[in-house]
């Protein structure tokens, strides 16, 4: 009789902790949308895509290191819009007056601050908050 109500309990306990696990991934989203991990894999294969491209590139001085950065980014956009995704244009919007401050602080033309900006958020794979996201579906 014993050993049958310390297997009842340990059923319970199991039981508990599997719905505990289980509302516990629902709650913080640990569990990835499909077509959020589809966008990450898109991101991730773009980046390698982008690495490959530009692995036998050398950089000597400045310039040629700007132009392969400029490469890169390229290459990234344009594997993103091979993959169906585009720019968002409230995240530009977003960017311009913020590109436009980081301009006169760092002594530099607006252009490349926003391309900076650009840079930095487009392989991005998890929206910060407040701000919008940089890719969306094209359509």
């Amino acid at each position: 009789m014993k050993a049958s109500v310390q297997y009842v309990i340990a059923f319970v306990v199991l039981l508990a902790v599997g719905g505990l696990w289980l509302f516990n991934n629902a709650e913080t989203g640990d569990t990835l949308p499909k077509q959020n991990s589809t966008f990450v894999f898109a991101i991730n294969d773009c980046d390698a895509i982008t690495e490959k491209a530009a692995a036998n590139l050398v950089a000597i001085v400045e310039v040629q290191k700007l132009e392969i950065a400029g490469r890169k980014a390229n290459v990234f956009k344009t594997c993103m819009k091979d993959r169906g995704y585009k720019e968002n244009p409230a995240w530009t919007k977003y960017v311009e007056p913020i590109a436009a401050q980081k301009a006169k602080a760092e002594i530099t033309s607006i252009d490349e601050a926003f391309e900076n900006l650009r840079r930095a958020k487009m392989i991005l794979t998890t929206p910060e908050p407040d701000q919008p996201v940089f890719w969306v579906l094209g359509k």
